[in-house]
């Protein structure tokens, strides 16, 4: 079985994470790598995804997804909520506030 290339990079990340005082940082540091840095699923890695990062950016399909279905698949990865396996889980790097703060930064990318 062939590893996603966001597991290895996650393996790769935590071996050492340090958590930023902000969720800006945070994201940027540990989601823009396949998110991209404003969400537009551009980041670095997301080619070599088997299936493209969600594209948070995107308003119309965001508006459909709530906080709590975003907190869940930050925590527990993207199967968690029926989604794509190679959105792995942040639960060993996250504490729970922090995810919330992730959410209401990745909501920022559809305010104006």
């Amino acid at each position: 079985m062939v590893a996603s290339a966001a597991a290895v990079w996650l393996t790769e990340a935590t071996s050492g994470f340090v958590l930023a005082d902000s969720a800006k940082a945070n994201y940027i540091s540990y989601c823009a790598t396949c998110h991209g840095n404003s969400g537009n699923a551009d980041g670095p890695t997301a080619s070599q995804i088997r299936t493209r990062p969600a594209k948070l950016a995107d308003c119309a399909r965001m508006s459909k997804v709530s906080d709590g279905t975003l907190f869940k698949v930050i925590e527990d990865g993207g199967s968690a909520a029926h989604l794509s396996n190679d959105m792995p889980a942040w639960n060993e790097v996250f504490a729970p506030p922090d995810i919330k703060k992730l959410v209401a930064y990745i909501r920022t990318f559809c305010k104006k």
